[in-house]
């Protein structure tokens, strides 16, 4: 069964195709788009963009798909078309050659698959200020039709706004170097704790993920949920009971006008 969910840039679930109740949103076991980034938030006409995503699958994604149309007739995309961008070894096309099959997708609305072809989109000249744009992501698992939705909305020449900036991880008060493998102590509180700012010093929302089996602690200050685990506009902490076994956390921080990052670090409980 192919199960679609549509998000919007915040990431809350609007839509799933099958009717089985879907589990707590912090746990990944599915196809999931975390996040997404874009080198500017409110682009002026002219200036092209380059943006990436922070997505998950159980067996790992396979690609995730930009797109963008704005011909008002819809943009013709051949049913092959994203198989080919997707098997296409780019390292091995010359510069010419991967231009080439850039502007082929670029005419049927495809701005980037992710690996391989960096998402990129201009933004177009005669759009009006503080128009929202939309830049659709679809992702897809390396198994199963487990396929995941979600929309990047911009807001065309808006104020300048930077994404926050993680600065590192604390693992009950202690700083894990970048790249580390956590170590968790299995059946026990763990404080994990995210060292973030705002560039605007705006307050951050966190949402965090993982694909362990664990228990949340509760504590996690306001905030209205999210799509995420704990979801707090003044909490950086995530306090988790996990049982024994290997996995993945992932935190996305995210602004109040939409601009994220997030940080991912594999973990293991024993």
């Amino acid at each position: 069964m192919t199960r679609a969910t549509w998000l919007s840039i915040f990431l809350a679930p609007l839509l799933a195709g099958c009717t089985n109740e879907l589990p707590e949103e912090w746990h990944l076991d599915r196809t999931r788009i975390l996040a997404a980034e874009s080198s500017s938030w409110a682009p002026a006409a002219g200036e092209t963009l380059t943006m990436s995503s922070m997505s998950w699958a159980p067996a790992g994604v396979r690609a995730v798909v930009w797109r963008s149309c704005l011909d008002p007739a819809g943009c013709q995309e051949p049913a092959e078309l994203v198989e080919q961008l997707i098997a296409q070894d780019w390292e091995a096309m010359s510069p010419e050659e991967q231009m080439q099959a850039r502007m082929q997708a670029m005419a049927a609305g495809i701005v980037g698959v992710e690996p391989g072809l960096p998402p990129e989109w201009t933004a177009p000249p005669g759009i009006p200020e503080g128009f929202p744009l939309a830049i659709e992501l679809e992702g897809l698992p390396e198994q199963g039709e487990d396929v995941e939705l979600a929309s990047l909305v911009l807001d065309l020449y808006g104020p300048a706004n930077q994404a926050p900036e993680i600065t590192g991880l604390s693992l009950n008060g202690e700083l894990v170097e970048p790249g580390a493998h956590l170590e968790l102590e299995a059946e026990a509180e763990n404080l994990l704790t995210l060292e973030a700012q705002d560039p605007e010093e705006e307050r951050l929302s966190l949402s965090w993920y993982s694909d362990l089996s664990l228990e949340l602690s509760g504590g996690f200050g306001g905030g209205d949920g999210g799509d995420g685990g704990p979801f707090g506009e003044e909490n950086l902490d995530w306090n988790i009971t996990p049982a024994i076994g290997e996995g993945e956390v992932i935190v996305v921080a995210r602004d109040p006008s939409g601009a994220m990052s997030w940080m991912q670090v594999q973990v293991q409980a024993k």
